[in-house]
């Protein structure tokens, strides 16, 4: 008998968050459900809920959900591209281990999804040895047909 689940934001992030700390592109970075000030260590990523929608207490095989991933590097360099170099190569793994994640949302808890990065908004460069940027994850969901082994 597989267990409901009502609550799918915590189940994801928590999957997320499991997953993205065994993936060789992030050996090195802090990866964390929630968030927390100060930041470090750095690099990080903070997995944060933003909304879901579709939330049902009798019907709940599909819906809708957002949530943030907030991702923080520290550069001390005197060159402000530096630093810049430093986050996008950060988005940029990130971003492989999102796919990859899709597919082994499926396998281990049974939810088909399609997962794409809404947008990315920049931390205005206000923190400055540190830079961040938002990235808004948008995630269809619906249960597989298919019962998990």
């Amino acid at each position: 008998m597989s267990t409901q689940h009502f609550v799918i934001w915590w189940l994801f992030i928590k999957h997320l968050r499991d997953y993205a700390k065994q993936q060789p592109e992030l050996i090195g970075v802090d990866i964390r459900a929630g968030s927390k000030k100060p930041k470090d260590p750095y690099p990080c990523v903070e997995i944060i809920w933003d909304s879901e929608n579709g939330f049902s207490l009798f019907n709940n095989t599909k819906g809708e959900l957002s949530l943030w991933l907030d991702l923080w590097i520290r550069n001390d360099d005197k060159d402000p591209s530096a630093a810049y170099d430093a986050l996008a190569d950060l988005m940029d793994r990130v971003c492989t281990v999102l796919v990859r994640w899709s597919n082994t949302l499926q396998r281990d808890l049974g939810y088909v999804t399609t997962i794409d990065v809404k947008d990315a908004v920049s931390d205005a460069e206000t923190n400055r040895p540190l830079a961040g940027t938002r990235m808004i994850l948008f995630i269809e969901w619906r249960k597989s047909r298919y019962e998990r082994n």
